[in-house]
């Protein structure tokens, strides 16, 4: 299911559909002028935690990471596949609605009966979630 960028068809991912919705002008600057995003604290705390979550799930050797960090993403582990039954950080192409849907996926599972099964991993600044 992985497909090369140059080869990829039209479509839209989440996170563009996500975007317009929320603001045109932002999905512009991204999605168009290729504005680098801001790289903030909170930012860089999602991207290593996803990374983590990452290594966990292919069954790798774990990063090194803050342990602060690590409590976080461990906190979330109950819900999550046990590593090695899953496919990580894969390019999916489908439909969804009138146009294609395509984007990386942080993990999914294709069912023997065909259904397909997308997970996407969130962090968040409260601490109830």
């Amino acid at each position: 299911m992985n497909t090369p960028r140059k080869n990829r068809p039209l479509g839209i991912s989440a996170s563009a559909y996500r975007s317009f919705n929320d603001c045109e002008r932002q999905w512009w600057l991204r999605y168009v002028e290729k504005v680098p995003t801001v790289m903030t604290a909170a930012l860089q705390m999602g991207i290593d935690i996803h990374e983590w979550l990452e290594y966990y799930l292919k069954g790798a050797e774990l990063p090194e990471m803050d342990e602060r960090l690590v409590s976080i993403a461990e906190a979330g582990l109950e819900h999550l596949p046990a590593p090695g039954t899953v496919e990580v950080e894969e390019w999916l192409v489908d439909s969804c609605g009138p146009l294609p849907f395509r984007g990386k996926v942080d993990f999914y599972k294709l069912e023997e009966d065909g259904t397909l099964h997308i997970w996407d991993h969130k962090t968040t600044g409260r601490i109830n979630n």
